[in-house]
């Protein structure tokens, strides 16, 4: 969150790159709320803890003027994320769901997609038996980009405004979407 100028769109785009990419993804704490913090003197005050509820208290009164208390907002809470299919959680959580059932995703190997603007990054995660296409916009504006050779018709997850028409992508700012192929 603290390198995306906490932006809730940006750190959504990085869950989703987190989860489409090969190897083990690893979620730092509160990385999945939102959360931000700075390496300045160490790890250990880094992450505020974690907010479970709209109205509870972070119990940690012996930490208090340690770590950034700015974010414990009640939109924040594990509980407000819950409840809100567009928020930072709900999108780490669907493509961890996505991740978690499908092989390419969880074990496959990425291969390049070219892409016809610069903005939107794509490639393919291919298993022995299974194979999609991701694919993320890095930008802040909606673009448009051709894919050709690539099925558009299945999408196993997605985030943000995607609009399919023939080969052509449309994609809101940030959005991203796997498609199986």
């Amino acid at each position: 969150g603290s390198d995306l100028g906490r932006s809730n769109n940006k750190m959504k785009l990085a869950g989703a790159v987190l989860l489409t990419s090969p190897g083990k993804p690893f979620i730092y704490q509160g990385e999945e709320l939102g959360y931000w913090g700075k390496k300045e003197n160490g790890d250990e005050y880094i992450r505020t803890p974690i907010k479970w509820t709209k109205d509870g208290k972070v119990p940690t009164s012996a930490l208090n003027g340690k770590y950034d208390r700015s974010m414990l907002t009640a939109d924040i809470s594990v509980e407000a994320q819950n409840a809100d299919n567009e928020s930072v959680l709900s999108v780490y959580k669907k493509f961890a769901k996505a991740r978690n059932t499908n092989d390419a995703l969880a074990n496959g190997t990425m291969a390049e997609v070219t892409s016809n603007n610069n903005a939107v990054a794509m490639w393919t995660m291919t298993s022995d038996n299974e194979k999609v296409l991701v694919v993320h916009n890095f930008c802040g504006t909606t673009v448009s980009a051709t894919i050709t050779g690539y099925k558009v018709t299945d999408c196993l997850v997605s985030n943000g405004s995607i609009t399919v028409n023939g080969g052509n992508l449309t994609l809101g700012a940030y959005a991203s979407a796997v498609y199986k192929q």
